[in-house]
């Protein structure tokens, strides 16, 4: 089990990112909770953990996407207010894990299907980072979750290091007490991976999800 309130995990059962997160949901989130799921794209996130039995729990678990697809409600979360009033103040825990990549062009990257593609400029990801504090707080009930997955970023055209996890936390801030923050460690992944050809950028060696609980 995760520890609180800082937690490294980079070793749980076959080293699924998944097993982490979902760690992550047990500790602060509490089992058979509403929660929504945003930027759900493939499920990724998720993988097999919403089976019964799974850690021992299953969670009621609404999935969106501004794109739609594998089931999601087609959704532009920064128009919830209006197009989904009955989602106000009804979930226990939202999870959001936005594109965090940026780049003047797109990656051309074969795992964009799955994973989902780039936020393209700074600009529409700063975008998504203030729906942390202008929506989705309205979302929740009183005391709700906020669990942001994100993650730092080398920018090759720009020969810049973003860190975009303090951004990130600048926004939760302001609507959100930050209760949690756990650290998923990388080890297959290359330090110097920006340095390969035609690659837009590189991901530091951690993940970040970073855990809030609503102010009002």
């Amino acid at each position: 089990m995760a520890k609180y309130p800082l937690s490294v995990q980079d070793s749980l059962r076959d080293g699924k990112m998944t097993d982490a997160f979902y760690q992550l949901m047990m500790l602060h989130v509490p089992q058979g909770s509403k929660v929504l799921d945003p930027t759900a794209g493939y499920h990724m996130l998720w993988g097999d953990n919403l089976s019964p039995g799974i850690f021992g729990a299953d969670y009621e678990v609404t999935f969106s996407d501004i794109a739609g697809g594998k089931d999601n409600e087609q959704l532009n979360l920064s128009r919830a207010r209006s197009d989904r009033p009955e989602w106000l103040d009804s979930f226990d825990a939202v999870v959001y894990d936005p594109p965090y990549f940026i780049g003047e062009n797109e990656a051309k990257d074969p795992r964009e299907a799955a994973y989902g593609g780039y936020a393209y400029s700074l600009q529409d990801l700063l975008e998504y980072m203030r729906l942390c504090h202008t929506v989705i707080p309205d979302l929740l009930k009183p005391k709700g979750k906020l669990i942001v997955k994100c993650s730092d970023q080398y920018v090759v055209s720009e020969r810049k290091f973003y860190h975009h996890h303090y951004e990130w936390m600048r926004n939760i801030l302001l609507a959100f007490e930050i209760t949690d923050i756990m650290i998923y460690r990388h080890h297959r992944m290359s330090p110097t991976a920006f340095q390969v050809k035609d690659r837009p950028c590189g991901v530091v060696m951690h993940t970040y999800y970073l855990v809030g609980e609503k102010l009002s």
